[in-house]
C-alpha cells in the first residue's frame, strides 16, 4: 500500500449513499419540515443559494469519504485486509470530531437546539455510512 492509497469506487460510492441519505433525511418525511421550523426567521424563499450550497456540499461530501477512505486504509492489515475495530475507531473519532464542531458551530451562529441536533445527526450517519462502505467493497 502507498502512503496515499485509498479506493476511488469506495469514496464515490460512500459519497453517493451519504447524499442519497441527506435527501431522505433532509426530506419533508423526516426532518425538513422541522429544520425549517428551528429558522423562523427565514423564509422557504431566502434559501436563494441553494445550488451553490449543494454543489459545496457534494464536494465536501466526496472529500470527506475520501478522508474516511485514506484513514481507514492507512491502518490496513499486512495481507490488505480492513481491521473492523480500525474502521469503527475512524468513524467513531471522525463524527465525534464533526459533530461537535457542527453543534459548536451552531452555537456560535445562534442556531436553535433542534437545527443543530438535526445537522450534527446527520453527519453521524453520513460518516457511518461511509465506515460501513469501505467494510463492504
Amino acid at each position: 500500500m502507498s502512503v496515499l492509497s485509498f479506493d476511488l469506487v469506495t469514496v464515490v460510492a460512500g459519497a453517493v449513499a451519504s447524499f442519497a441519505i441527506g435527501a431522505v433525511w433532509y426530506s419533508p418525511k423526516l426532518f425538513a419540515n422541522a429544520w425549517m421550523e428551528s429558522q423562523p426567521h427565514r423564509k422557504k424563499e431566502d434559501y436563494t443559494g441553494a445550488g451553490k450550497a449543494m454543489a459545496l456540499q457534494s464536494l465536501a461530501t466526496l472529500a470527506l469519504s475520501a478522508l474516511v477512505n485514506f484513514s481507514v486504509r492507512a491502518v490496513e492489515t499486512m495481507d490488505g485486509a480492513l481491521e473492523p475495530t480500525a474502521v469503527a475507531v475512524t468513524v467513531i473519532f471522525l463524527s465525534i470530531v464533526l459533530g461537535l464542531m457542527r453543534y459548536a458551530g451552531g452555537l456560535f451562529s445562534g442556531n436553535q437546539t433542534k437545527q443543530i441536533h438535526i445537522d450534527a445527526g446527520y453527519i453521524v450517519v453520513m460518516i457511518v455510512v461511509m465506515g460501513i462502505t469501505n467494510l463492504v467493497l
